[in-house]
């Protein structure tokens, strides 16, 4: 799920994640956003911003960038052949969402995350169509005081352990239906018949 995605400020989106979780949710004015990245990444990307690292283009990008909340908007539909029914649960994957995230799905809350580059998944099967497209909206909103050290993490960390053994902390085992980083669908329960689980 890292391509289809778009993006707007959240003063911009005119409604919230109930009303823009819906695949009739017009986002044509809205730009395309590079996922796996950030909001300067997508920004940069769609040359809206110049690249940070060149020269003392740093001095371009402005502070209130960090300041604002961000949708990020995308439609689906499950891939072809996907077991869905009785014993299968289908999750939500992020693996690494900076700062606060609140995410919905078809119009329904599925839950949300906060800390630096915070993984998590959410169990979504109750909320999917299981024909048809889906439509998933993510409001992405930065540190409160950009920063700070309180901000850095769950005990007030100012450094990120983004090794396997954290990420995994709320993650449950799953059979990967698409690998890669950013955002990804997963599905648990008995393998079919005559298929393996990796």
């Amino acid at each position: 799920m890292e391509s289809g995605w778009r993006l707007t400020l959240d003063d911009w989106a005119d409604g919230d994640g109930a009303k823009l979780s819906k695949t009739a949710v017009d986002t044509s004015s809205w730009l395309p956003a590079t996922v796996p990245g950030t909001v300067l990444g997508s920004l940069v990307d769609q040359g809206k911003l110049p690249d940070p690292v060149a020269g003392l283009n740093n001095l371009h990008i402005p502070e209130a960038l960090s300041r604002h909340a961000w949708w990020y908007k995308r439609d689906f539909e499950l891939p072809h052949g996907l077991r869905t029914g009785s014993g299968r649960r289908i999750w939500l994957e992020f693996d690494g969402i900076n700062h606060t995230a609140d995410i919905w799905l078809n119009g329904n809350h599925v839950g949300g995350l906060t800390y630096p580059f915070a993984r998590s998944a959410h169990d979504v099967t109750a909320f999917l169509a299981t024909h048809g497209a889906n439509a998933l909206a993510v409001k992405i909103t930065p540190m409160p005081v950009p920063g700070s050290p309180g901000d850095k993490g769950p005990a007030g960390e100012s450094w990120v352990d983004a090794g396997a053994n954290q990420m995994n902390l709320n993650s449950p085992p799953t059979w990967p239906l698409r690998a890669g980083t950013g955002c990804r669908r997963s599905a648990t329960g008995p393998p079919a018949s005559g298929t393996t689980s990796g």
